[in-house]
């Protein structure tokens, strides 16, 4: 099946003159990872920042939209997703000075917690970038 790959930019669309064969679309989404890879690792070489609203949008030959693939999501990997505790319908209905100063206290505890994951998921995404980098 033919496959276009519309690359989408914040200034608009260039458009796939020609597209590819393709038996799959698993096959032209994987096609559409490589020129997502690509088109990042020439903005980095020129020294521009990734667009992380940079697309690869993939269609068939009749323009119907079969796969979109974001160049963010190439360059970068989202790693972790913090859940936020609710606290128990008793210690929310608590009015005393103790029982506030206890939530207070175990949801700074938590917070606490939350900005060393964030800060070891920003360690880990930094080191990421930097061996893919070398890779190029």
């Amino acid at each position: 099946m033919l496959y276009l790959f519309n690359v989408v930019t914040g200034k608009g669309e260039i458009a796939d003159p020609e597209g590819s064969e393709f038996s799959s679309l698993e096959d032209a989404r994987a096609e559409a990872k490589q020129i997502a890879r690509e088109l990042a690792a020439e903005e980095l070489r020129q020294g521009r920042a990734v667009s992380a609203d940079w697309r690869i949008v993939v269609t068939d030959e009749f323009g119907t939209v079969q796969a979109t693939v974001a160049l963010g999501s190439i360059v970068l990997k989202p790693r972790l997703r913090i859940a936020y505790p609710q606290p128990a319908a008793e210690e929310a209905s608590a009015s005393s000075d103790s029982a506030t100063y206890l939530d207070h206290y175990h949801r700074a505890q938590t917070l606490h917690q939350e900005m060393r994951a964030i800060a070891a998921n920003i360690t880990a995404t930094f080191n990421e970038v930097r061996a893919r980098l070398a890779q190029l």
